[in-house]
């Protein structure tokens, strides 16, 4: 599996190694940094965070570059957040697993300056924790203040806590609010900051009840309010986000909204501010659950909202795979679902929106992180033994990629760019690189015609340049010695 971003909707991998979770910034000189976590196999067993920059808008990934790495006796990081300030620091925590014997869990944060690169780790509670750590999440205000919630606790003790880095010194850990006492299993909580520096902060409610609930900071911390959810049904992975204008948006995954498949997952949408609320916007209705296998959202500086999100069954050639999503708001109305990684199992991680700091903005479009497999690498070669109704086509297989293809060939149309929803050749399998050759049959005399070789796996099909050939005419034999028998003919006569 690889970890992917996708730039509107072309995916280009940041690396190839199992990412557990992932995040991005973007710099005032429009660079793209992302910060993912690994897990090195036996017998390391070491967990590592590393950062990759991309000066081509996400296209091409520089050298990994170390941030931190936890001993081999730590369990999964259970959770990563990032944010960068005005001065292009980016900030990042992380909670901290230790496993046994002693189960501790610390939330730990260190930041990367450009000139002396990163810091040493900090624990932002000052002690470790039994009790349970999830999630952190973080957002930076005008005055480059860092503010972070994370769950914390566990049974009916487990809340939505919040603590603020001012001048380099982390303050006092404030609980916001009880979640109550089942089990949380998705990321459950999202922060955001506007242009008056107000704190908005999105998370789910376990228990009974489980809802979706808002806490507004404008000065101190106003009372909860409660956004969505009925009965028994329960609201997951929210994401918030403010437009030019302060209205909060959130997205979440919620139970009994849709009219054909309320108990499942669908993705929702509310927006609004304090106390004065829209409806909730079912923008799914599936019957599959919809961002399972994670979901984020975004907004840029023409206050077009994308979502992405892992869910089925909206892939082409295999409706049960789980595949990466997208839907846009744009001009006043939702859009239709379509597929961005058409493989299983793509895990979206998070998305780069227009936050504050205004550097961080995108003036058009979507960055998303999707984890997935990478395609196989196929070259095409020349044309061979080109006829009238025949030719030979030859092409390689240079990359496997990281799941064997299972079919490959050749495609070919009268028109450039051909795909396999044009004529194609189907060999089967492959498991091995290498050379193969198509044998193109039932071809038009006297044509030109385009061709690519292809490989498809789970991660999609891959493409070799195009090669041109015309087919010969129908004329027998040598077609040039024909012509000139027939233009002597014509003279006598």
């Amino acid at each position: 599996m690889a970890l992917k971003v996708y730039v509107n909707t072309d995916g280009y991998v940041v690396n190839t190694a199992n990412a557990v979770h992932a995040t991005i910034v973007k710099d005032s000189a429009g660079d793209l940094w992302c910060i993912y976590n690994e897990i090195m196999p036996f017998p390391d067993n070491e967990r590592y965070i590393y950062c990759r920059k991309s000066t081509d808008g996400g296209r091409t990934w520089g050298t990994a570059e170390l941030v931190v790495n936890e001993p081999a006796y730590a369990q999964p990081i259970l959770g990563l957040g990032a944010a960068i300030d005005s001065s292009d620091i980016i900030h990042v925590v992380y909670v901290n697993y230790l496993g046994s014997p002693t189960y501790d869990k610390q939330l730990y944060y260190l930041y990367r300056d450009p000139s002396t690169g990163w810091s040493v780790k900090e624990n932002v509670l000052g002690v470790d924790d039994t009790i349970g750590l999830l999630f952190p999440r973080i957002a930076v205000d005008s005055s480059d203040d860092v503010h972070c919630v994370f769950h914390r606790g566990s049974g009916p003790n487990k809340r939505v806590s919040y603590v603020k880095r001012t001048s380099g010194v982390w303050g006092i850990q404030v609980e916001l609010a009880r979640k109550g006492d089942r089990e949380a299993t998705h990321k459950e909580q999202d922060i955001c900051v506007d242009s008056n520096d107000y704190l908005h902060v999105v998370y789910r409610g376990t228990g009974a009840e489980p809802r979706l609930h808002y806490m507004l900071y404008n000065g101190s911390w106003q009372a909860e309010e409660t956004l969505a959810g009925t009965g028994s049904n329960e609201q997951s992975t929210p994401n918030v986000m403010v437009d030019s204008g302060d209205v909060v948006h959130v997205v979440w995954a919620g139970e009994g909204y849709a009219a054909t498949y309320p108990n499942y997952y669908q993705i929702c949408h509310i927006a609004g501010n304090t106390g004065a609320w829209g409806p909730v916007e079912v923008l799914t209705d599936a019957s599959q659950p919809q961002g399972w296998y994670g979901l984020a959202a975004g907004i840029n500086d023409l206050d077009e909202i994308d979502i992405c999100f892992g869910g089925k069954p909206w892939s082409i050639p295999n409706p049960t795979w789980t595949t990466g999503n997208h839907i846009k708001y744009s001009g006043g109305a939702w859009g239709d679902v379509t597929v961005l990684s058409d493989y299983n199992i793509g895990t979206v991680f998070d998305m780069l929106w227009a936050a504050t700091p205004a550097q961080c903005s995108l003036p058009t479009g979507f960055i998303a992180l999707i984890l997935g497999s990478i395609p196989p690498t196929v070259t095409t070669e020349a044309m061979t033994d080109v006829k009238a109704p025949t030719a030979t086509g030859n092409g390689t297989v240079t990359d496997l990629g990281d799941v064997d293809p299972t079919q490959h060939g050749h495609c070919w149309s009268t028109s450039p760019n051909p795909t396999i929803a044009d004529d194609k050749t189907e060999l089967g399998p492959k498991t091995a690189t290498g050379a193969f050759t198509s044998s193109l049959t039932e071809l038009t005399a006297g044509t030109l015609y385009y061709c690519r070789a292809y490989a498809t796996s789970t991660a999609g099909t891959a493409y070799g340049s195009e090669e041109t050939f015309t087919t010969l005419s129908k004329f027998k034999g040598n077609p040039n010695v024909d012509q000139r028998i027939y233009q002597h003919v014509e003279r006598m006569d």
